[in-house]
């Protein structure tokens, strides 16, 4: 079985504003790998947001490539996938959890998290039974058939936290996961992302601000002036 990975070639990201070009991104070349954390670190406005979204295919870059290998022996190169491909990817391969939750306000929370996995048709009563078990890890069970509209900002996180990792991916993209989580909840998630990435060989790649978080990963980078710099 080969290994899974994401490998950034040479990476820019440009935008036009005005007449002015700004470029976010600068000839990053990275390799994220199977069974391993990591933590993208650096101030607001620094492109750690562009960088997790080019990774995940939800933005394209100026220049570069980014190949994603598989388990079955597979590659390939996310940015010349057509947009139906790299849906299919996201939806099969990528859990994402975003700064904002996205949640489904028609559904309830345990809907919002087991949908997926309905659709693809996996058992309805498997599916609940492992959405209850996550929710009562993140202290949210009594929630479960509640509208998110219901829930404050740091349940709706973590409902979204669970919905991402729901189905097993083999690459969890999270930015700013923690951001309005309370310390108690904020090890909660890290601890459970870890178990994750342990049992499943999932490859774990979090931007942040909160460095007690980076610590916890095991390979630490920040972003500087368009550069992806290693943290040692």
């Amino acid at each position: 079985m080969s290994l899974c990975s994401i490998e950034l070639r040479a990476i820019q990201k440009v935008y036009k504003q005005g007449g002015t070009q700004i470029e976010v991104l600068k000839d990053i070349s990275a390799n994220f790998v199977e069974n391993s954390s990591y933590a993208i670190t650096g101030v607001s406005g620094s492109g750690k947001s562009t960088l997790l979204h080019i990774i995940s295919g939800l933005d394209t870059p100026t220049t570069g490539n980014i190949i994603i290998s598989l388990p079955d022996g597979t590659s390939s190169n996310l940015n010349k996938l057509s947009s139906e491909q790299r849906a299919q990817y996201l939806n099969k391969y990528y859990g994402l959890v975003f700064q904002q939750p996205y949640l489904m306000n028609e559904l309830t929370v345990i809907e919002n998290i087991v949908l997926k996995g309905l659709i693809a048709k996996k058992p309805a009563l498997q599916q609940y039974q492992k959405a209850e078990l996550l929710l009562k890890r993140l202290g949210l069970y009594e929630k479960k058939d509640s509208k998110p509209s219901r829930l404050s900002g740091g349940q709706q996180q973590r409902v979204a936290i669970i919905r991402a990792i729901f189905n097993e991916p083999l690459f969890l993209i999270a930015d700013e996961p923690t951001a309005n989580l309370d310390e108690a909840h904020v090890q909660s998630v890290i601890d459970l992302f870890l178990e994750c990435k342990q049992q499943w060989n999932m490859c774990l790649i979090i931007s942040t601000h909160d460095m007690q978080v980076a610590e916890r990963m095991q390979y630490k980078f920040r972003i500087y002036d368009g550069q992806l710099i290693p943290i040692n």
